[in-house]
């Protein structure tokens, strides 16, 4: 290659510019042809299987985005902001293609409870699979069956089980529930109907199991008999940036990991 081009004799357009260059001189002889073309002696090398750019390191991270569970005690959660009147659409729609006895979990009736002090991303759910049958086609509880849930179930086992300090912040009764969660509706001078307020009162972790375990107990009640077999399901969704690890191994949760929220 750099025969031909020696053999063409192509001028030095570059050496003719400069102000120094002799007229009649031989730009042929000047012209190195062997280094401009190859690079010479010490052309450099190319390693066509390594890059010749220094790539910046590249980290691994993994994430939960969504997790569902069950929970065999309200103690669970390190402290419970209960929601006495949570709106139907805070129940889960969707099929997470989880079955309980063959029922999908989506599809039994249920509540939001609340959530977790620590952690507020976890809707508290309770499922009710005594109230399932073939003809029901919605999965929230009806009026009278809120009712009895909290007059029956929930409030008499706070009572029973915390002090009057914890007490007194909560509702006497569904009734009084309904009441101040219409408040809206009622001042309202224009008549127009107002979104019903979801009340959230608090309940310390050590009383939890207590009134768990109280109200199994009182499920057992041949009048409360639709209330048997009820469990506790823990949800969060969109929990990435609150889940994520540097760890190259995924994270895994058997029945002995200790877990609070």
């Amino acid at each position: 290659m750099v025969d031909y081009w020696r053999g063409l004799a192509v001028p030095d357009s570059i050496g003719r510019a400069s102000p120094h260059a002799e007229v009649g001189e031989n730009y042929d002889a000047q012209l190195d042809w062997f280094s401009i073309l190859s690079g010479g002696d010490n052309r450099p090398k190319l390693d066509i299987q390594m890059s010749q750019r220094s790539s910046p390191d590249v980290q691994r991270t993994w994430d939960v985005d969504s997790i569902i569970s069950w929970a065999t005690c309200l103690s669970i959660n390190r402290g419970l902001y209960i929601s006495y009147h949570s709106p139907p659409t805070r129940n889960l729609a969707s099929n997470m293609h989880i079955f309980h006895q063959g029922t999908p979990l989506h599809i039994i009736p249920h509540l939001r409870l609340g959530s977790g002090r620590q952690s507020p991303q976890f809707g508290v759910y309770v499922f009710f699979p005594g109230i399932s049958h073939v003809c029901r086609t919605t999965t929230y509880l009806t009026k009278n069956e809120k009712r009895m849930w909290i007059n029956e179930l929930l409030l008499p086992a706070i009572r029973h089980h915390c002090p009057p300090d914890v007490v007194q912040h909560h509702p006497r009764s569904f009734d009084d529930v309904e009441s101040k969660a219409y408040r809206r509706q009622r001042e309202a001078c224009s008549g127009m109907v107002h979104s019903k307020m979801d009340m959230h009162h608090y309940l310390p972790q050590e009383y939890l199991q207590q009134i768990w375990y109280d109200m199994r107990q009182r499920s057992e009640r041949s009048d409360l008999a639709m209330f048997r077999g009820m469990f506790i399901v823990l949800s969060a969704k969109n929990i990435k940036l609150e889940a994520t690890s540097l760890l190259s191994v995924p994270f895994s949760v058997n029945e002995e990991t200790p877990v609070s929220i």
